[in-house]
C-alpha cells in the first residue's frame, strides 16, 4: 500500500453521499461531501498476438477461429425495479467484501444483486 501512495496510485479524493446513503464520486451539487480514497489503475500497452513489428492489421480473416477463456471478476449488477437478490448471492457479496478487505458495507446496496468471478469464453 505504501507504494501505491508514493506513486500517487492512490490517492485523497471527494465524493458526495447520495440520499439514499450511497457514496458517489465524483461529488454532485447540493450533496453533502465525504472524503473518499481514489485508485488510479496501472495502464498495459495491449499487444495483439502473432504480429511482427510492420506487418499489416490483422483481418477477421486472420483472427483465429479458437475460442479464448478469460477471467472475471466478481461485480455488482443492477436489478429491475421488482427483482430482489438471493440469499446465496448476498452471502456472497459478504464474502467477496471479506477477502478484499473491504472496512465497511458488507450488505448489497438496494436494488443491486452480485455476479460471482467466473471463467468466460469467446
Amino acid at each position: 500500500m505504501t507504494e501505491l501512495i508514493a506513486t500517487g496510485r492512490l490517492h485523497p479524493a471527494v465524493g458526495s453521499r447520495a440520499p439514499d446513503g450511497r457514496p458517489r464520486f465524483p461529488a454532485r451539487p447540493g450533496e453533502p461531501p465525504i472524503p473518499l480514497i481514489g485508485y488510479v489503475p496501472a495502464v498495459r500497452a495491449a499487444h495483439p498476438a502473432h504480429r511482427s513489428a510492420g506487418s499489416r492489421p490483422l483481418t477477421d480473416h486472420d483472427r483465429s477461429p479458437e475460442p479464448q477463456t478469460y477471467q472475471v471478476h466478481g461485480f455488482l449488477r443492477r436489478l429491475g425495479p421488482e427483482a430482489v437478490p438471493s440469499e446465496v448471492q448476498r452471502a456472497a457479496y459478504r464474502g467477496h467484501c471479506r477477502r478484499l478487505g473491504k472496512a465497511d458495507g458488507w450488505e448489497l446496496p438496494a436494488g443491486y444483486t452480485f455476479v460471482t468471478e467466473h471463467t468466460r469464453t469467446r
